[in-house]
């Protein structure tokens, strides 16, 4: 008989609502499919995590005592399916270790960091954001050519013709004057894309640790490989929060260039494609595309 297994809500409701029915399946599956990679692997259960909203992550105890971290992603999120080559790639070096892997079901087994508070709790804001940029900075790694990861490129091309099909006469004058506005940078940002280094879809201080083999590590990679800019538009994202002001804006979007060394126009410029995108796909959700829209209001000025 399987055991019983605790999903955390916000798990339960991604996969419902995000993914439909295959999350479903997914999370009807979930208890054997832990179960099975328990017992693959010797490991003792323990409590799920909370904080996450896609992934099913458990802390575990391996056969010879050794603390560790089970990650169950939907197999189907695009965004999570090469999540172990990245790891692989980074080797330990700035970001969690991969343990093992599972690549018919997606299940990874991950060093677990101690004592694992987020960079976002950081006491100095600032010193917070140059710890994030400096990591950025060592995990740009160069790929080979026959890499697995999605490009930039592609997927950057793909919300700029969601943007542009998205331009209808019946469009709200100030959401039309944004996805213009981001249509067109986005166009001159992939001229200049070079598609040389690993970068991550999803970078934010939440997902940077303290750890003792490492001051601090990076968790949850989404790898993509393109211009190292594309990282610090979401950083600048996540840091103005839902509420910006232009000059918490402009203060920002410096402060990452220089600690970065990416020109603080390619900052700004990934910074508005993204809330224009985060726009886009929380109105195709049902929502009022808040607080991104508040974004990119700022981003746009």
């Amino acid at each position: 008989m399987t055991p019983r297994l605790h999903i955390p809500q916000a798990v339960r409701q991604t996969a419902q609502q995000v993914f439909g029915e295959p999350g479903q399946q997914w999370l009807a599956a979930l208890p054997r499919l832990v179960a099975e990679e328990a017992d693959r692997w010797g490991l003792t259960l323990g409590e799920p995590y909370t904080g996450g909203s896609v992934a099913l992550v458990l802390a575990v105890t391996q056969a010879d005592g050794v603390p560790a971290v089970l990650k169950c992603s939907p197999p189907f999120d695009p965004e999570s399916r090469h999540e172990a080559d990245a790891l692989r790639l980074y080797g330990g070096s700035g970001a969690v270790r991969l343990y093992d892997h599972n690549p018919a079901n997606g299940t990874l087994l991950l060093e677990k960091i101690t004592p694992g508070l987020a960079l976002a709790d950081h006491p100095d804001r600032n010193e917070a954001i140059r710890i994030a940029c400096q990591l950025l900075k060592r995990l740009w790694q160069p790929v080979a050519t026959d890499h697995p990861f999605q490009t930039v490129f592609d997927v950057a091309s793909a919300w700029r013709q969601q943007m542009l099909a998205a331009q209808r006469p019946d469009t709200d004058t100030v959401v039309g004057s944004l996805l213009h506005a981001a249509s067109a940078i986005l166009q001159d940002l992939l001229r200049s894309d070079d598609e040389t280094v690993l970068v991550n879809r999803d970078v934010h201080l939440g997902n940077i640790l303290a750890a003792r083999r490492e001051d601090w590590l990076l968790i949850d990679p989404k790898p993509l490989v393109g211009s190292p800019a594309f990282d610090t538009g979401y950083l600048l994202l996540d840091l103005l929060g839902p509420t910006p002001t232009a000059k918490q804006n402009e203060y920002l979007t410096q402060v990452i260039a220089d600690y970065t060394s990416v020109d603080p126009g390619l900052v700004r410029g990934w910074a508005l494609v993204r809330a224009v995108e985060n726009v886009l796909w929380d109105l195709g959700r049902g929502g009022s595309g808040q607080p991104y829209f508040s974004q990119a209001l700022v981003l746009s000025q």
